[in-house]
């Protein structure tokens, strides 16, 4: 997980670049929340009403971000699904962060989407970040695809993928886990 130092209150400016530079008129913000699911966005060059690999809302084609306020320290995951092979290029407030470099793979028409985002998740051929915010404020995060699975030798350009925020355990937390842990252990020896 790596530690991503942002300006909260740059989000608004992010998201008018972003809007600005994608051309479009509509874009669908979706809220998100510290709630450890999943959120689902597409990319589709076919799709996309730009033409373009950015997140997308699949069921109007409009450039899709998510947006979020926090007062404590979250984990921003965002996540490769479908076929393994694409990463991303993810916007936090403006600063650029690349998901986990992956080998660029070939589609297949007898391969099956992966659309269970857990087992994505600890799949290591599918492209994933991971990042601590530890800034109070409002975020706007949004992605284009930076490295697509080919089709005949020529980029796909359509994947599906997920972000997620998970809340970080207080220190107080991992205190009391560890010490828990502790007992356990000399519990379970004493009695052997």
């Amino acid at each position: 997980m790596n530690l991503l130092k942002l300006n909260p209150l740059a989000a608004r400016a992010a998201v008018a670049l972003a809007l600005c530079t994608a051309g479009m008129a509509h874009a669908t913000i979706t809220p998100l929340a510290v709630d450890g699911q999943w959120h689902e966005f597409d990319v589709d060059d076919v799709q996309a009403l730009s033409g373009g690999v950015e997140w997308i809302d699949y069921s109007d084609g409009s450039m899709l971000s998510f947006t979020f306020t926090v007062a404590a320290p979250v984990e921003l995951r965002v996540l490769d699904a479908g076929f393994a092979g694409d990463t991303f290029n993810v916007s936090v407030n403006g600063v650029s962060q690349l998901t986990s470099a992956v080998p660029v793979a070939a589609y297949s028409r007898t391969q099956t989407a992966v659309t269970n985002f857990d087992t994505a998740w600890a799949d290591p051929s599918f492209s994933r970040g991971g990042w601590l915010l530890t800034a109070p404020g409002t975020y706007t995060v949004t992605g284009v695809l930076a490295q697509s699975v080919t089709n005949a030798g020529a980029p796909l350009n359509a994947t599906i993928g997920a972000v997620m925020l998970a809340a970080v355990p207080e220190p107080g937390t991992w205190v009391l886990l560890l010490a828990g842990l502790a007992v356990l252990g000399v519990t379970a020896r004493r009695r052997t």
